[in-house]
């Protein structure tokens, strides 16, 4: 390649493996990460409370168990509340653990992908997903990737795709 292609390349960025090392669902400065948690990190590309900074194209390890989802909230696109909001790519491998909405909070699902996002879920439960008069009990994309691999929904409702909703995207 001409040095001037070379030097004008776009440089690749280095993915960042995240722990979750909390069952718990909160946003604090406690040394913990969270799910809710690494994946504000993975979107912003920056260190979270105790979780590292994300970079490019993010992989979200979720040790085995149950994943109580407590904070509710609509109307933010930041993952703070409610859904967790995916801006960037992400792979959250699950080691079977499961991810359940709290029934005694507000409805809402478990994740809502942003345009030009892509998620990749593996070996993980999703249960008690709810959109009540909305799209995508658990999961909702527009404009973004989903793939799946070996995952279980449970229990998830909403007026339009019971479980998932994906408008101009592609689901594998």
């Amino acid at each position: 390649l001409p040095l001037a292609l070379f030097l004008n390349a776009p440089l690749a960025r280095a993915s960042t493996t995240i722990t979750v090392t909390s069952m718990s669902d909160v946003i604090a400065s406690d040394g913990l990460c969270t799910l809710r948690e690494a994946i504000i990190a993975a979107n912003t590309d920056a260190a979270f409370n105790g979780c590292p900074a994300g970079s490019g194209a993010d992989t979200i390890i979720l040790p085995a168990g149950i994943y109580t989802l407590t904070i509710s909230g609509v109307g933010e696109d930041n993952g703070l509340t409610g859904d967790l909001d995916i801006k960037q790519n992400v792979t959250i491998q699950g080691n079977g653990a499961t991810l359940i909405r709290d029934e005694g909070v507000e409805l809402f699902r478990f994740f809502e992908l942003m345009y030009n996002s892509a998620l990749t879920l593996e070996n993980m439960t999703l249960q008690n997903g709810d959109e009540q008069d909305d799209w995508g009990g658990a999961i909702y994309a527009s404009g973004a990737n989903l793939t799946l691999n070996r995952v279980r929904f449970v229990n998830n409702q909403a007026d339009n795709g019971g479980a998932i909703y994906l408008t101009f995207g592609a689901l594998t």
